[in-house]
């Protein structure tokens, strides 16, 4: 792929990341251009890494607080979370099925059902629904799941804070 097609190309590549409407010929080119589909795996696999790795506790300086707001089964807002889905190119073009990440923190959707998959609790989970504490958990635990219902949740895990709206 030349360099003015990539530059061309570049926009595109970003607004599909972040899970935004791209134009018809970006999706033709990235079904039939293995380059491209390199470039764009490489470049969400970047992504994820550097959302997600978390730096030692002396250079975390600045505590990032999370939060996701679903309006209508669409996306309103978003801080933070990554998201991943099935690549088109790939033929799963499944818009039912997303992953939003933050840290330790997972929103599943699966066609119009949202689940919170907490994984690696080291030392506490508090879940609040409606400002009332629904979950406390303080030790160590693999995971929490549970299906997420039409409200506000303020979920502190281990450090980090997440705020969900699901409306």
């Amino acid at each position: 792929m030349n360099n003015e097609k990539l530059k061309y190309y570049e926009e595109e590549i970003i607004k599909y990341l972040d899970g935004i409407k791209v134009s018809e010929e970006f999706l033709n080119e990235l079904e039939n251009n293995l380059e491209l589909q390199i470039k764009v795996n490489k470049l969400k696999s970047d992504l994820f890494v550097m959302e997600n790795i978390k730096d030692s506790e002396m250079l975390d300086l600045t505590e990032k607080k999370s939060s996701i707001k679903i309006k209508n089964n669409i996306i309103e807002s978003m801080a933070f979370f990554s998201i991943t889905k099935p690549l088109a190119a790939r033929g799963d073009n499944d818009d039912k099925n997303e992953t939003y990440i933050f840290n330790n923190i997972e929103i599943n959707k699966n066609g119009k059902e949202y689940y919170l998959n907490i994984r690696y609790i080291k030392n506490y989970c508090v879940i609040e629904f409606n400002k009332e504490k629904i979950v406390n958990i303080s030790g160590e635990k693999d995971n929490y799941s549970m299906e997420l219902k039409n409200g506000i949740y303020n979920i502190k895990v281990d450090g980090c804070e997440s705020n969900i709206n699901i409306e």
